[in-house]
């Protein structure tokens, strides 16, 4: 880290999260490699993030009246920028850091997703209703759509595909059209959430099971019983046939 990058920084009027302005800066470090990836593939449009680009970019360790927080700042041809992220559910506009990320594999790629923790636990109380109650509707009455929910099978940890997008290349695979064209979106939970943990300096791992889905020892016999009920309303013989179809 540069000694012009470092004075750069301590002149930034930083904020938290509740917009209360930074009480100190503890600490400030190059941002690990592994880290920068994923904020430089999430936020393409924010320049100097990318690896390569010349551009410096730092991990800032501040205190504030709200507790401890963690800013990342790009400094590049000597103007230092704290990098902000607009939660899309609630609106803030937050430091980088706040912003929860996603995989969805064990051994897939950890991704930006666009809302913060709160969101999330906001998310989490109507999720799994509105899973449900898109396959008692016949997945929005598409049957692409509800061909490839009763593949997929339960569904008890968080989607959206808004928050958590699939990547690029992967997107298609998630997205199907009904009879007038409409492009119809197919939920997809991911695997693992985490958010970084500013007092600790390391990610945390948020749970990802929605409000109101079964525990693992019951999904096989809630699954069960909620096509019982999916053949009672849209009918057995069609249910039969979409999923002999799969």
């Amino acid at each position: 880290m540069s000694s012009d990058a470092k004075a750069a920084v301590e002149a930034l009027e930083l904020v938290d999260g509740e917009e209360d302005p930074v009480t100190g800066i503890t600490a400030i470090v190059p941002l690990s490699d592994n880290r920068r990836a994923v904020y430089a593939a999430g936020l393409p449009d924010i320049e100097g993030l990318a690896e390569g680009s010349g551009a410096e970019v730092l991990a800032v360790s501040c205190e504030s009246e709200n507790g401890p927080l963690e800013h990342i700042v790009v400094y590049n041809e000597g103007v230092a920028a704290p990098v902000i992220v607009t939660d899309k559910i609630m609106y803030d506009d937050l430091p980088a850091t706040q912003i929860i990320e996603y995989k969805f594999a064990e051994d897939g790629r950890w991704l930006l997703s666009c809302i913060s923790q709160s969101s999330l636990e906001m998310y989490r109380a109507s999720k799994f209703k509105a899973w449900r109650e898109l396959l008692l509707d016949g997945g929005g009455k598409c049957v692409v759509t509800f061909r490839r929910m009763l593949k997929t099978g339960l569904v008890t940890q968080m989607y959206d595909t808004m928050a958590f997008p699939s990547p690029a290349e992967e997107a298609s695979d998630w997205k199907t059209k009904d009879a007038n064209g409409k492009t119809i979106d197919v939920p997809r939970p991911v695997y693992a959430i985490r958010v970084w943990d500013a007092a600790e300096k390391k990610h945390s791992a948020l749970g990802t099971k929605l409000d109101g889905a079964p525990e693992p020892a019951e999904e096989e016999g809630y699954w069960q019983k909620l096509l019982v009920e999916v053949k009672e309303k849209i009918g057995a013989e069609e249910v039969e046939s979409h999923i002999s179809a799969l």
